[in-house]
């Protein structure tokens, strides 16, 4: 994929699917390019510091599977977007960018998700659907800071009565 995506992408590009089948497409390789409703995530939504969700730029996916060396399925790409998250510090909001590299061994049991975990890191498949919207969901929360917070010189002194 030569062409980066920005977080400021345009609604108007395509949205993804929330799953997609993926015995439909197991024979020759998947490419999704496209965006996803900060609204569609529920788990980030109640994370938002914000109450136009909507206004915010939506979460921009480029992912693509590939076959391994050894037999198996690849999901790879990059997730960007911007969260409005509430400062620890000064409890006010803070914009904090995401721009994560993902690399996935999709697998379609939990025995070869339990081998090959030392080796990589498996998606189990959902029944063979390919959850994209819950996955980009997962890594996000996943890169979540335990406590975001604004540089000390952004943020009133301590003390201060907010």
């Amino acid at each position: 994929m030569s062409t980066s995506v920005s977080p400021t992408v345009s609604v108007l590009q395509h949205m993804l699917p929330a799953k997609v089948r993926f015995a439909d497409h197991a024979v020759r390789p998947l490419e999704f390019n496209g965006v996803v409703p900060l609204s569609r995530l529920p788990r980030l939504r109640e994370l938002m510091q914000t109450d136009a969700i909507d206004t915010l730029p939506p979460v921009a996916a480029q992912l693509r599977t590939e076959h391994a060396k050894d037999g198996g399925v690849q999901l790879s790409g990059r997730v960007q977007c911007c969260l409005s998250l509430r400062c620890e510090r000064c409890l006010q909001p803070l914009d904090w960018p995401f721009d994560l590299e993902l690399a996935l061994r999709l697998v379609r049991s939990e025995a070869d998700e339990r081998r090959l975990l030392d080796h990589c890191e498996p998606l189990l498949l959902d029944d063979d659907w390919l959850p994209l919207h819950r996955l980009i969901e997962d890594e996000i929360l996943l890169a979540l800071p335990m406590a975001p917070a604004h540089s000390a010189e952004s943020c009133p002194p301590l003390g201060i009565n907010r």
